[in-house]
């Protein structure tokens, strides 16, 4: 009998995209095997089925989009139906929820990351989890990788970003391509907005970018219109652009560059293979896009403050998230975006 494979991706689009890589590897390594995804947000959902031949069912269940009693009920009627040679629980997924949303799905091996010790269902006989260790000085693509090869070392090295082929085909507005495209916002559930470079910062760099005779898009989501929508306001002649995901990734992969704070988008951007600068500050740059385009910049002695643990992103030292305030300056970034877009301080 064919073996099954499960990954649980129960993150964003920016971490569920840090799964695809493993994808091709593995259908190469063991090509009869049934490889599913179980995911818990509808974008995450979208990624996965969109990846024809690297991946046979995907299930999703509704966690963030109808809470944990939907969750819960349709996690016990996923339980009941399917069972796995193997599933690997990928990184970041230090939550209970999702602990135990692996431990309750049928499987003769599972694999997670060792973020504390020991889960206490590990201590159960039928539940049981082989933790791996997390080296601290990796990409978490490499850190899911170290899960897949527990089990099957043959599928090989992991390269960039799979994105589903029909996302690249959404028309975007005329006059939007080759821009430089600024994303002020990120997820902003507990302290994750705390990841956000200053808004003035991501102003006056747009500006900057604009007296080069470059042309800015605005790229904007529903966490970030009311701040997206003051920076166009201080950027006389910029863009703006909202859209769904398919169309947001077309605008990504015609973009000259693309400058976001950690988050799902310049994974997007990284996946499509366009330049990307992310910028760092609570959050470790490990977590950064993986991929030949990606330029995250990190540049501070602060470590980071956000904890896998609890989620929690709180400035540490209490001075006000100086990584991105005071040590990620707008020179920095306008020197990064220069070389990225193959110019110089001097040039035009």
């Amino acid at each position: 009998m064919a073996p099954r494979f499960l990954f649980i991706a129960p993150q964003g689009i920016g971490d569920s995209l840090q799964v695809t890589p493993l994808l091709p590897g593995l259908r190469a390594a063991v090509p009869d095997a049934a490889i599913d995804v179980v995911t818990l947000r509808s974008t995450s959902e979208a990624l996965f089925r969109g990846l024809d031949g690297l991946v046979d069912n995907v299930y999703q269940l509704p966690y963030w989009e109808k809470g944990r009693r939907a969750f819960g009920m349709a996690l016990v009627r996923f339980a009941l139906r399917r069972r796995y040679d193997a599933s690997f629980l990928a990184f970041p997924a230090a939550r209970a929820e999702y602990q135990i949303l692996h431990a309750a799905i049928p499987s003769r091996r599972r694999l997670a990351h060792d973020y504390d010790g020991r889960f206490w269902l590990d201590r159960v006989p039928g539940f049981r989890t082989t933790r791996v260790p997390i080296d601290p000085l990796v990409s978490n693509v490499l850190r899911n990788e170290g899960l897949l090869h527990q089990v099957v070392p043959s599928a090989g090295r992991v390269d960039g970003y799979r994105i589903p082929r029909d996302w690249l085909e959404a028309p975007i507005p005329a006059g939007q391509s080759g821009a430089v495209v600024v994303h002020v916002g990120s997820i902003n559930h507990d302290t994750f907005a705390a990841k956000r470079w200053p808004l003035a910062a991501f102003i006056a760099f747009a500006q900057r970018m604009q007296a080069r005779g470059e042309h800015v898009v605005y790229l904007c989501g529903p966490d970030e219109r009311a701040e997206t929508h003051e920076a166009l306001a201080a950027t006389p002649g910029a863009g703006h652009f909202e859209g769904s995901l398919r169309e947001t990734t077309s605008l990504l992969a015609r973009a000259a560059l693309v400058v976001t704070n950690d988050s799902g988008i310049g994974h997007i951007a990284v996946g499509v293979g366009t330049k990307t600068l992310s910028l760092f500050g609570p959050t470790p740059i490990e977590f950064a896009p993986y991929g030949a385009s990606a330029s995250p910049l990190r540049p501070t002695d602060c470590p980071p403050c956000f904890n896998v643990l609890t989620s929690d992103m709180t400035c540490k030292r209490n001075i006000d998230y100086a990584c991105l305030r005071r040590d990620l300056t707008v020179d920095l970034v306008e020197r990064a975006a220069l070389g990225a877009l193959g110019l110089t301080a001097g040039s035009t």
